[in-house]
């Protein structure tokens, strides 16, 4: 009798058909076992998967804020670095502009008033200091330095002093100069924006401000103070010892006295900062109740995942058994 070569190979395929099938389902049980989440998803929620997808969507928007308020966080711990920077300087320099007007020779007074002028100097550089290409105190004008260069700012107040030679005239010119609206400092020194504060989203809902400009009464009066003291260094062959006093100890006495507005200053900025902690405190517990209800959708019971696996290893098993099985009856009929 001929054997039915029809019948047998259309019952080979099939045989090989169940063996994918198995191995596939098997292959999908061992992955959904190793990472703990189903394999498909739209299977495992009956096709409603847009509770997923919304999900997905808070947690990426809730990643954005914090990615964004790190930056702002640390923008923030850099203004107030360089604060501590500038507050150093005008404790110095006061206590050394005192110390020297007070009983100082004009040999010392002189050496005073140069390391003024140096102390100034570095100040400028400070307040310039740029992260990541963008400035710090320059409120919406990021892209460039928020003061004129130390040198032309010095420029700009001898030129205002008109020739003035004693204390008096010397320390109303540098004042005029700081607190004039509409020239000195306001359009020569401060080249920042004058705008409205930056404001920055750090949750949903929740906004901080960046206050921090160069042109802000606590840098403003600490530059005053130390103007003073390095006008005194451009003036050293012009003023008597006397008005040289005098013009240190006004240096010293303002530096001391910025002491407040700078203190108000770094206030308002850790005032920004405490609420962009507590924001992310909010922000990170709700990205992770977001995460976990996410995760609880996809994931994969590990017990009953177990079982499926023992049970698809076991089909696999009957399958290569059937096949092998299925081979032998066919050698046979062929012979």
């Amino acid at each position: 009798m001929q054997p039915n070569l029809t019948s047998d190979l259309s019952q080979h395929f099939q045989t090989l058909n169940n063996t994918r099938t198995a191995k596939s389902r098997l292959n999908q049980l061992t992955q959904e076992m190793a990472t703990g989440r189903v394999s498909d998803l739209a299977s495992h929620l009956n096709g409603r998967t847009g509770q997923v997808l919304q999900l997905d969507r808070e947690v990426a928007l809730l990643t954005s804020i914090a990615e964004g308020s790190a930056q702002i966080a640390q923008r923030f711990t850099q203004q107030q670095n360089v604060l501590d920077g500038v507050d150093r300087i005008r404790s110095g320099l006061a206590t050394q502009s005192l110390q020297a007007a007070q009983g100082g020779s004009n040999l010392q007074m002189d050496a005073t008033a140069v390391a003024g002028r140096q102390e100034f100097d570095s100040l400028i550089a400070r307040l310039n200091t740029q992260i990541g290409g963008r400035s710090m105190f320059g409120g919406a004008a990021v892209s460039q330095p928020p003061l004129a260069s130390a040198d032309d700012i010095m420029a700009g107040i001898v030129a205002s002093l008109g020739g003035a030679t004693d204390a008096a005239a010397v320390i109303a010119a540098v004042d005029t100069w700081f607190d004039d609206p509409s020239g000195g400092f306001a359009t020569l020194g401060y080249t920042g924006g004058t705008g409205p504060a930056r404001s920055f989203q750090i949750g949903r809902s929740d906004m901080v401000s960046d206050l921090a400009r160069a042109d802000d009464a606590g840098i403003r009066d600490v530059l005053r103070g130390a103007a003073m003291a390095a006008v005194a260094a451009e003036l050293s062959g012009v003023l008597p010892s006397g008005d040289k006093a005098a013009l240190l100890t006004t240096a010293g006495e303002r530096l001391l006295a910025a002491s407040d507005t700078l203190i108000d200053l770094r206030g308002r900025i850790g005032t920004q900062q405490q609420r962009l902690e507590e924001a992310n405190v909010a922000s990170n517990a709700e990205r992770t109740a977001f995460q976990t209800a996410r995760n609880d959708l996809v994931r994969a019971d590990p017990f009953d995942t177990a079982t499926r696996l023992q049970d698809a290893q076991q089909q696999l098993e009957i399958q290569y058994a059937t096949t092998a099985r299925l081979a032998r009856l066919s050698l046979v009929n062929f012979i």
